[in-house]
């Protein structure tokens, strides 16, 4: 795993997706998975941001960013807001882009969550 994320269990990204931690709504879960993977079954409260567009995704102004994906995407190192994402590309781009103290990785990913589901 990328040191620039800090690794979740299973446990901790269930209880972020139910809203059951306390702290559930400083988390923005991206499925970086592409769209087709995505539709067929993916984290509840995950957001789609296909690992193929990922750089390209964070450079964009936020109004054009909230446009295409539908959520607010975080501001580096933003204390109140932490995000989590398939890849280590996907962790690589996000760490180049400054994200690094609000970084968070499920690296097991989808095909472990649903088996656990």
């Amino acid at each position: 795993m990328s040191s620039a994320a800090q690794p979740l269990s299973f446990e901790q990204i269930r209880d972020i997706a139910e809203s059951v931690s306390p702290d559930a709504s400083k988390y923005v879960i991206i499925d970086v998975r592409n769209p087709g993977e995505f539709a067929a079954g993916h984290i509840k409260t995950a957001h789609n941001v296909p690992v193929s567009e990922i750089k390209e995704a964070i450079a964009l102004p936020p109004a054009d960013f909230q446009a295409k994906y539908g959520f607010d995407m975080p501001k580096p190192n933003d204390p109140e807001r932490n995000v989590g994402g398939r890849a280590r590309m996907a962790v690589s781009a996000l760490a180049d882009a400054k994200y690094t103290g609000n970084l968070y990785a499920y690296f097991p990913g989808w095909a472990e969550y649903s088996s656990k589901i």
